[in-house]
Parts: structure tokens; sequence; C-alpha cells
């Protein structure tokens, strides 16, 4: 569970001005609201993910394990993180990631978040920190694969260090090393559940969005057909009003004729 190591600088940091902060570039914060849905709707996405991450430990055993394997590892967090970092560029090479200084502090703050994990494995504090870490990178459009392979790094080389181990017993070994793939499935369930939830409200507010196009579209043709309707009204009137006028006309002329006419025959019969 030593999960997406120096990474970890995109994700959450917490202080006494900042108490529900993340970080998405060091020095930058967004608050998590931003991230995940608002008010209940984020209160049920955190409660989820902490329900995927407690079936990978009904009993606690398992924070039980990774809380003493972060004891053994408790000198082997920062070139960990160094690993994975070093894996994370050569997979999604970062502009912004080249100041050597700043460098340093997304590997010491990736150490600290993975061994704040393995001590803290049945708390929500990670969860919150992974949902960030996938926000900011489901934004960035990178892939699911991407993520979870950096992630899976993380494990093998925190499985190969803790194999290496000379005063580690074996059975103690088999017994970390299973909380250890425990972690590792919880993990990595989490981030498939985080990135399926950005792609959900991504989709929901593409169809919003197609939706509002959509009636906008409508209330613009149908006022279009308004105006036009309105157009022809006033045109017929105008028609209707030169077609009376000219049949007015004509009853004059058809009245001026009759009456030519009947003084023609006066003058004759004289």
């Amino acid at each position: 569970c030593i999960a997406n190591g120096p990474l970890t600088i995109f994700m959450r940091k917490r202080d006494r001005a900042t108490p529900n902060c993340s970080v998405k570039w060091i020095g930058e914060y967004r608050p998590m609201s931003d991230q995940v849905s608002q008010g209940s709707d984020k209160q049920a996405f955190e409660n989820e993910l902490s329900a995927i991450a407690r079936a990978f430990d009904v009993d606690g055993s398992v924070a039980a394990d990774c809380r003493r394997l972060a004891d053994y590892l408790n000198g082997d967090f920062r070139s960990l993180s160094e690993q994975q970092f070093d894996f994370w560029q050569k997979l999604s090479p970062d502009t912004n990631l080249q100041d050597p200084s700043v460098i340093e502090i997304a590997i010491d703050r990736s150490a600290t978040f993975s061994q704040h994990k393995l001590k803290n494995f049945d708390s929500s504090s990670w969860l919150i920190q992974l949902a960030g870490f996938v926000s900011h990178h489901f934004n960035r459009g990178l892939p699911m694969r991407q993520i979870l392979a950096v992630s899976a790094l993380g494990q093998r080389a925190a499985l190969k260090t803790l194999l290496q181990r000379e005063d580690i017993s074996a059975d103690e070994k088999v017994g970390l090393a299973e909380a250890l793939l425990m972690a590792t499935g919880a993990e990595l369930a989490v981030t498939a559940e985080c990135h399926s939830h950005h792609e959900r409200q991504k989709n929901k507010e593409l169809r919003i969005e197609q939706t509002e196009r959509f009636e906008s579209d409508i209330s613009s043709t149908t006022e279009s057909i308004s105006e036009q309707s309105q157009i022809l009204r006033q045109q017929a009137m105008s028609s209707s009003e030169v077609a009376h006028g000219m049949l007015t006309k004509a009853s004059e002329v058809a009245t001026a004729s009759e009456q030519s006419a009947v003084a023609m025959r006066e003058a004759a019969q004289t």
C-alpha cells in the first residue's frame, strides 16, 4: 500500500489555515469540494470509498499489519518514493516538475503520505487524498491504466524491500506481505471507483450541457417561428387592406359608370 509515491504533491496538505484543502501543485490550494460532489453527495462519495476499503479489512487485521509494516519500512519510504517518481516521469514527463528543489519537496511529501497511509489504513484520510489525486489527473486527461501502473510499481518496490529484510522472520514476512497485497487491492479498487466517479460526473455534465443546448435551440427556433408568423400576419393584414382599397375603387368606378350610362340614356331621350 505504498500508493502513488511522489505524486502526492498533487493531493492533500493540511495546516491550521487550510484544514480541508488539497494541493494541485505545490503551493496552490484547492478545496476538496472542488474535486468531488458538494454537500451530501460529497459525503456519500467518501462513505462509498470507505466501504470499499473496509471490504478488504473486515476485522481490522490488515490495518494492524500495515502499521507494523510502516514501522519496518520507516527508513525506506524516501527511496520508495524516489523509485515511483522516476517511473512516473517516464510514463508522463511533466514540465512543471523540473526544479530540483520542487522535486525534493514532492518526494518528501510522497514519503510522508505513504507512511501515513500505512499507519492509518483504517482511516478515511488517505482515501480523500487518493480521491484528490485521481481527480487532478483525470482532469489532466491521464488514463486510469497509467495511474494504476504507478501504484502497482510502488507496491512491487515495497514488497521487494520487505522480502529483503533479514531482521524479519519468514512467517512474519508472509503476514505482512498478505496485508500489503490486501491494501494494494483496496487502493486499486478505490482508484478505479474515483476514476469512474469522475467519468460519470463528466458524462452527466455533458448530458446537461446537451440538454440545455437543445432547449436553447428549441427556444430560439420557437421565437424565430413566432417572429415569422407575426410578419406573415402583418403582411396578410396589409394585403387585406390593399385588396379592400382596390375593391372600393372598383365599386366607385362601377358606380360612376352606371351614373354615366344613366345620364347618356336620359340625354338620348331628350
